[in-house]
């Protein structure tokens, strides 16, 4: 029997390690692209951002799927990323909403439905491209080598 390249007593600080790198650095990204946006046409940047966080998450999960062995880690990691990406962007919208240019005087002007919306948006940008990634990244793992069959040494067995 093979020991486990990670011991099971450190399963879950690897998993939350994981979930904290992809997910900041989904975060990373999307500040990133909305900061190197022309800011010519807000639509065509916000869907072009949209878009490139979709890329991003479905090309994370991917390589997650090709490479990594321990497919409950996998799934564990890509079914807390979601969420949390889309905690993190809405904290920074509450942010930007109470902060920025033209912002609202408290909280309770925001609205809760528009808090909500921006959850499952983000939740929905990176969870739906992250699925198709994991599965097709573990339909196209490529299959372990088999050992060649053994040639058993032993003599014959006589039928009476």
């Amino acid at each position: 029997m093979t020991s486990p390249l990670v011991h099971s007593s450190h399963r879950p600080l690897r998993i939350a390690l994981d979930v904290v790198l992809r997910a900041g650095g989904l975060v990373a990204a999307v500040a990133a692209l909305t900061a190197l946006a022309d800011g010519t046409d807000a639509l065509a940047d916000g869907l072009d951002v949209f878009f490139k966080l979709c890329v991003l998450a479905f090309a994370l999960a991917l390589l997650d799927g090709l490479f990594q062995r321990d497919r409950l880690r996998l799934y564990l990691v890509w079914a807390f990323v979601v969420p949390l990406v889309g905690l993190f962007e809405t904290a920074d919208y509450l942010r930007s909403n109470l902060t920025g240019p033209g912002a609202y005087p408290n909280l309770a002007a925001i609205g809760l439905s528009d808090v909500a919306e921006t959850y499952v948006l983000y939740a929905a940008l990176v969870g739906a491209p992250a699925a198709v990634g994991v599965l097709l990244g573990v339909l196209l793992r490529p299959l372990p080598a088999t050992p060649a069959p053994t040639v058993a040494t032993s003599s014959p067995k006589v039928w009476p």
